[in-house]
């Protein structure tokens, strides 16, 4: 059951834009690429706190938009 799997994974969709890695570079985050173009990876550490997760949304969110 996906309610008992602990993941340091994150699927995000970011659509077509071509230029989307680069955008999140630019907003200082690194998402690993997957076969699927529309599709990144978050992948995290382990020691990462709550506070880091945040900004890193903050920071994806404000890359993902026009």
């Amino acid at each position: 059951r996906a309610d008992e799997v602990e993941t340091n994974f994150v699927m995000v969709d970011v659509g077509p834009d071509p230029g989307m890695p680069e955008r999140l570079r630019d907003h200082g985050v690194m998402l690993s690429g997957t076969l699927e173009p529309n599709v990144m990876r978050a992948v995290t550490h382990m020691d990462i706190d709550d506070d880091a997760i945040e900004r890193a949304t903050e920071r994806i969110a404000a890359a993902l938009s026009p």
